[in-house]
């Protein structure tokens, strides 16, 4: 193995790190969503027994009833088609009477309950969301530069991140919206489907067995959206934050690393190993995340200047040579040393 093959591995594992955060509080807000869908379901079963009890209607009275409608966008005109044919006169009445009124009211009362629940999702998940996010970011960052001064063998102190810049990370319209916009469309698109899972059983008489497969389904579906969302989204802040790496450290180009395996995309065995510049990095064209789900990554590329360089900033003026960073030196060693000793005006090199 060649010392660029060594720190791709390296970046790899740190990587596979950062996204298993990601999935842990994914499996948080999956909870939420099985909440949330239980809830939606007895709220459901309950309004249909009420209707039933209500009218004095069976289940099937009640089905047969909801399932004329056909428009759910146009009842007014539904019920002014049929006044117009004499052989509907009494189904048209009976679509306009009191206790079909009340079951309208009943599924707007439904519709206005999934909104509130789609709501209190969202409002669970962007908070867990910015924080994980923000973790990782500070997390890859000062991970990066370890990484980069032990491949230099370079030791110096590194100034506290300034969290605008991680800020600035997040806020980032890198596919059109950012992480929070993209997050609220999720909880959009799952208000909508349960929404029209509840529409149909009034229109084709679905028994509530169906229909609570049906919205375990839809939430099912919108937690994984979001799960997905997260570990992209960890994917991009941690690229974005070795970038930033780069520029502290003075790199100017990048390798693109592909995780290769069976799962690898095309696209990412097309670029595994390709140098960029990092001025010129752009997500989606030549830094990850490519795709949903990726997991690709970047290295450095350290030639001899970038290493002279390196070597200039750790260079100890009291001993008059360059702070050398041990082999066996953790991650948190160095952290202890080089960043919080920094703050405490107690690191080393210049």
């Amino acid at each position: 193995m060649n010392n660029q093959d060594y720190w791709a591995r390296r970046k790899a594992r740190e990587m596979y790190t950062e996204l298993q955060k990601a999935e842990e509080t994914a499996d948080e807000l999956k909870k939420v969503y099985m909440v949330a869908s239980n809830e939606i379901k007895q709220r459901q079963a309950e309004i249909l027994r009420r209707f039933m009890l209500k009218h004095h209607l069976t289940e099937a009275q009640a089905r047969r009833l909801l399932r004329t409608i056909k428009n759910k966008n146009d009842i007014n005109a539904l019920i002014q088609a049929l006044k117009n044919d004499p052989q509907n006169a009494d189904l048209a009445a009976e679509l306009e009477s009191q206790a079909y009124a009340a079951r309208i009211n009943s599924l707007t009362q439904t519709q206005i309950a999934v909104d509130n629940v789609a709501a209190t999702i969202f409002a669970a998940a962007l908070p867990k969301t910015r924080q994980i996010l923000s973790q990782v970011a500070q997390s890859m960052y000062y991970h990066e530069v370890f990484e980069l001064q032990k491949r230099s063998g370079y030791a110096y102190a590194v100034s506290p991140l300034d969290p605008k810049r991680i800020a600035k990370v997040l806020n980032t319209r890198w596919s059109g919206q950012n992480f929070s916009r993209r997050l609220w469309g999720n909880t959009e698109r799952l208000a909508g489907a349960v929404k029209e899972q509840i529409l149909l059983e009034i229109l084709t008489g679905k028994t509530q067995h169906f229909m609570s497969q049906a919205i375990d389904s839809s939430f099912s579906v919108g937690y994984n959206e979001t799960r997905r969302l997260i570990r992209t989204e960890s994917n991009y802040v941690t690229n974005q934050m070795s970038l930033e790496a780069y520029k502290d450290t003075g790199a100017d180009k990048y390798i693109y690393v592909a995780i290769l395996d069976l799962k690898t995309s095309l696209v990412c065995r097309g670029l595994d190993k390709k140098v960029f510049k990092v001025s010129e990095a752009q997500a989606g064209k030549n830094l990850p995340p490519m795709h949903p789900w990726c997991r690709s990554t970047t290295i450095a590329w350290m030639p001899r200047e970038l290493l002279a360089k390196m070597k200039q900033r750790a260079w100890n003026p009291a001993k008059g040579e360059a702070v050398m960073i041990p082999a066996t030196m953790t991650y948190e060693q160095w952290y202890n040393i080089y960043v919080k000793g920094a703050q405490n005006g107690k690191g080393q090199g210049s």
